[in-house]
């Protein structure tokens, strides 16, 4: 039934029809929405798309690379830069990777992973943040 009802999701909005859909099963949300409002005591708090509600919160990356760590004390976006091993760090990024991406181009990479936040992590992160 799940399935048929996400398909019927999929299949209005691929015609151009709107569809409100209100949810708590945030995956099923991310894979059928385009736009999502987030409610919080019954206010409105934010309306964005998907794909912009990540670009406002950070994204984890891990590094493997050769020779001297990278130094991205100053670089724009990054916060929580650590070395986690012999060749490794991790750090978070908010913003354009650009910046981030030129001073680990200097230091060898070797392997890259990049996780953005889920729609479930940003809904929660609403709920931790104070009224507006």
């Amino acid at each position: 039934m799940e399935h048929e009802f996400l398909h019927a999701v999929r299949q209005a909005r691929d015609n151009g029809q709107t569809v409100f859909l209100s949810s708590h099963h945030l995956a099923e949300v991310e894979a059928v929405c385009d736009t999502v409002a987030i409610l919080r005591a019954g206010q409105l708090v934010d309306v964005a798309a998907v794909t912009g509600l990540r670009g406002l919160h950070r994204t984890e990356v891990t590094v493997g690379f050769t020779g001297t760590p990278p130094d991205l004390a100053h670089i724009p976006g990054v916060e929580g830069a650590e070395v986690t091993g012999p060749a490794s760090m991790r750090f978070t990024l908010t913003g354009p990777p650009g910046p981030a991406l030129q001073k680990l181009a200097a230091a060898d990479v070797v392997s890259l992973a990049v996780r953005e936040p889920s729609l479930e992590e940003i809904f929660l992160s609403y709920y931790g943040r104070t009224q507006r």
